[in-house]
């Protein structure tokens, strides 16, 4: 995960996205996250083991969001996942 750092502007905001095999659409949904006017932004891409591109387009965006490709129980398993793992005093997530 990317270390987040809470400038005295306000809170480290959590978004998560859980995601599988879905790589023909992942990039508009990172993109879209990514350009919110949010400066302590934490990006979460909970990926449940995708066999298609998700994995190279998740690689492409570096170090600007962390993500994890395992198998999981589904859609709320792979929210909860993230929300396990966030450092944000606010949490939402992008289905």
């Amino acid at each position: 995960m990317n270390d987040v750092t809470q400038p005295s502007d306000g809170p480290i905001v959590t978004v998560v996205t859980p995601s599988f095999n879905q790589g023909r659409f992942i990039r508009d949904t990172i993109d879209s996250v990514l350009s919110q006017d949010c400066p302590n932004l934490e990006y979460l891409v909970i990926d449940g083991g995708s066999s298609d591109e998700t994995q190279d387009v998740l690689k492409s965006y570096g170090h600007r969001l962390s993500w994890v490709s395992e198998r999981d129980q589904g859609q709320a398993d792979a929210v909860n996942k993230g929300f396990r793992r966030a450092k944000g005093e606010m949490f939402t997530f992008i289905i």
